[in-house]
C-alpha cells in the first residue's frame, strides 16, 4: 500500500493512496504505527 505524508498548520496528514481493505490493512497499520509515535501534536489520517 502506498501512503502519502505531509504537515499542514501542525499536524502530520496521511494520505491512503490506494484502496483500504481487509487485504492490506495490515500493510496500512505498520506504515500508520511508526508515523503516529513521531508525530509532535496531531495526526489526521485522509481516506
Amino acid at each position: 500500500m502506498r501512503t502519502e505524508s505531509s504537515h499542514e498548520t501542525g499536524a502530520l496528514v496521511i494520505r491512503a493512496g490506494d484502496r483500504l481493505d481487509s487485504a492490506n490493512a495490515r500493510e496500512f497499520h505498520d506504515q500508520l504505527g511508526p508515523a503516529i509515535e513521531t508525530a509532535q501534536r496531531a495526526v489526521v489520517v485522509d481516506m
